[in-house]
């Protein structure tokens, strides 16, 4: 979901007599959103610099890593900003942006759990790019 859909629904979202946009808590946890999209875009430009690229297990599976959890946490802020609304379904027509936030919440816990789960993403991270002792 791209994040400009993030900041529109802040935008359009009521929360407490004004929208979620004026909410400066909301607005803060957009930005650190943000922020680690900004960063994850970063490192899929290194990915291509192969001077960049320490060990080339590691950005393959930090991006599947970060990519699955940023969607997760991106979708339950969506939740958040949406409130009550953010409960009904898809065919409501009270929904905010029909009803998108809540379902790819739920879908995103495919995500983290689709080719290993993020616990599983991380053990590999530090066995195979890092060099650490495999846990057992």
């Amino acid at each position: 979901i791209p994040l400009s859909h993030l900041s529109t629904l802040a935008q359009t979202a009521p929360r407490n007599g004004n929208m979620a946009s004026d909410d400066p808590v909301i607005r803060d946890r957009t930005m650190k959103m943000i922020v680690r999209q900004q960063g994850f875009s970063q490192t899929i430009r290194r990915a291509g610099v192969k001077g960049l690229v320490d060990h080339p297990a590691r950005i393959p599976l930090q991006i599947k890593l970060v990519a699955s959890e940023n969607g997760q946490d991106q979708s339950a802020l969506g939740v958040e900003i949406g409130g009550a609304s953010s409960t009904l379904r898809q065919i409501d027509k009270n929904t905010l942006h029909g009803g998108m936030w809540p379902y790819n919440y739920i879908a995103s816990f495919g995500g983290t759990i689709a080719e290993g789960t993020s616990e599983i993403q991380r053990n590999q991270i530090g066995e195979r790019a890092l060099g650490l002792p495999k846990s057992k």
